[in-house]
């Protein structure tokens, strides 16, 4: 596993109330080792107080409540690991 002090998020927003196209914005959240998908999401929702609509229930690979595009590929949020660049976005079935 390689080790790195930060991972570049690059987020799909859209707000059909205040946007009128989509769009992506960038943060940077700090690794900490075994850190997943999920846990950058919810560092950005809860430590970088981002409004951000994300869901999960079980958190361990079961009910695909996570599951998201990450760099084009779709994974279970709960079990991929971070990497050190990402762009996540919805499903490619979702709105």
């Amino acid at each position: 596993m390689t080790e790195f002090d930060q991972v570049s998020l690059r987020l799909f927003r859209f707000d059909p109330d205040t946007d009128e196209v989509p769009r992506y914005e960038s943060y940077t959240v700090p690794h900490k080792p075994y850190m997943r998908v999920l846990d950058i999401l919810t560092h950005v929702y809860d430590e970088l107080e981002v409004p951000l609509a994300h869901r999960w229930y079980c958190g361990t690979k079961k009910c695909g409540e996570c599951a998201v595009n990450v760099n084009g590929q779709p994974m279970l949020g709960c079990w991929e690991p971070a990497l050190k660049e990402m762009t996540v976005e919805p499903l490619t079935n979702f709105p």
